[in-house]
């Protein structure tokens, strides 16, 4: 098997986000896509040692921020480099809470959603989330990040 050949999938960059209480945490992620149409339900997979899992198994809510293309380094940075059990991601972020209460980006974003887990499915290293969406909105017409 040539395993080069799954560097070639093409991949959105977004921030998964949660709330529980006050606690709001981030993280980076790839894997969320649209799987139906009616009702409109994602899935994301996320891996199972990060505080953003932790919440959204505790919560059942999650909200999704896709990227725009130009998006600086150092703001993926924030979500992806350290555990928001060590730091506030959202200290110098400036979001808002959606209709589920989840925290949604207002910069480098191009479009949010929200949903409700429906159900999971363990991966391994990951739980995969199946979640019929709860909200969308596109907040600007720039290219996402890919």
């Amino acid at each position: 098997m040539d395993l080069n050949a799954f560097f070639k999938i093409t991949y959105g960059v977004y921030i998964i986000t949660a709330r529980l209480e006050d606690k709001l945490n981030g993280m980076v992620a790839t894997t969320f896509s649209q799987v139906t149409a009616e009702p409109i339900r994602m899935t994301l997979g996320i891996n199972k040692e990060s505080l953003t899992h932790e919440i959204i198994q505790k919560t059942g809510l999650v909200g999704v921020n896709a990227l725009r293309r130009e998006t600086a380094f150092n703001f993926i940075g924030n979500f992806g480099f350290k555990s928001g059990r060590v730091m506030d991601k959202f200290r110098n972020v400036r979001y808002e809470s959606g209709a589920t209460g989840v925290p949604l980006l207002l910069e480098n974003t191009v479009a949010v959603f929200e949903g409700r887990v429906i159900g999971s499915m363990d991966a391994g290293t990951h739980t995969i989330f199946l979640a019929e969406a709860a909200d969308a909105r596109i907040l600007t017409e720039e290219e996402p990040l890919t």
